[in-house]
Parts: C-alpha cells; structure tokens; sequence
C-alpha cells in the first residue's frame, strides 16, 4: 500500500498483483506461462475477485473485480497496449448491500451470494448488473462466508445460530430449508465448509 500527502489530505492507493496466463504451449513451470500484473485500486478495497473473461472485437480480456467496503464491486479490465497487459479501473462500479466482512461466495456462473446489510440473502451479477434479493427466515450472519452447494444452491449461517439453504430454480432464489438454532448451533462467525 502507497500512501501520499496532496493538499492536506491522505491519499492511498492500495496495490492489487495477480497473475494472468500467457499463450505458452507445453510449459511446466507457472512462471513461465504467466505474467505478473499489478492495478492501483482504492484503499477502501477489501476482497479482490477474477470475474468471467469479457470479450471486445473477439479478443479475450481479463477482468478482475475489488470489492470495496461499501460493497460495491469496481472491474478492473487488463487491455493490450503495446504488446503488453495494462490495468484500467473501470469508473462505474456495480453497487451491492452484501456486507464486506467477509468475502462473498462466487457461484459457478461468476456471480457473488452473500449476507446483505440489509438482513436479505443477495446474488449479485456484477457483470450483468443484475440483483435478486431473498427475505429469509432468519437474518444471514454477516460473518461467515456462505458455502456453494453447486451451480444454484448455497449454505449460509444465521445470525441466531441457525443453517439457512437457498436454491435458485427458474431465474428465482428462494429459501427451501432451514436447520434450527437448537440444532444447528453454527457461531455468528461458522466457517462452513462441504464435503462428499
């Protein structure tokens, strides 16, 4: 993290490094087959995401997403200039009510679930800019990180100790099961995991 004084005020600016796979055919060593790269992004960032590749004139881009603490989603596009990979932050963030305190769980189709302030369970298509919002049963601890069940369900612990279960069917999230405090038992900060 850089910080610098400008006119009275602290500015800082917080770096961002991943790394982005090169068209190397047949190397073994990761190094070798991809390149470093590094985007300035603001200092309120707190989770940093890879996002599904967009496309511009049929050539691929790599796009990340820092997620600030206000929970708004800020891309980050990886373009060709030069021969090289240059990082740009987009200026329109997609917003969001998911709570920043713990990261948001990506689904397979790349969009993001969570608890949201609010006290709903949010899905999120960042790129998309779509939003789908579940009042449940009981409010969703803000944090543990839900867990994926697959390409539309997902596990979340509530904030009274309960285990709530959300499916998507037909475009629509819904609540479809709910484990009782009593028997559940899952701490406000329930690290959740699953297994087969």
């Amino acid at each position: 993290m850089r910080a610098r004084i400008s006119g009275g005020k602290l500015l800082a600016l917080a770096c961002a490094l991943a790394l982005f796979r090169l068209d190397a055919e047949g190397a073994e060593n990761p190094l070798a087959t991809h390149q470093a790269l590094t985007a300035r992004v603001s200092s309120r960032t707190k989770w940093l995401f890879t996002a599904p590749v967009g496309k511009e004139g049929g050539e691929t881009n790599p796009v990340l997403l820092a997620f600030t603490l206000d929970g708004d989603f800020h891309p980050i596009a990886f373009r060709k200039t030069g021969g090289r990979l240059r990082a740009r932050v987009e200026d329109h963030p997609a917003p969001s009510d998911l709570s920043a305190n713990v990261p948001p769980a990506q689904l397979p189709d790349g969009s993001f679930a969570g608890a949201g302030e609010s006290g709903m369970f949010i899905n999120v298509d960042a790129a998309e800019r779509r939003w789908l919002f579940v009042w449940p049963s009981a409010r969703p601890s803000t944090l543990s990180k839900p867990a994926v069940l697959g390409r539309s369900a997902v596990a979340m612990a509530g904030a009274d100790g309960s285990i709530l279960l959300f499916r998507k069917r037909r475009g629509e999230w819904a609540e479809v099961q709910r484990v009782e405090a009593k028997a559940a038992r899952a701490p406000p900060d329930a690290a959740l995991t699953t297994a087969d």
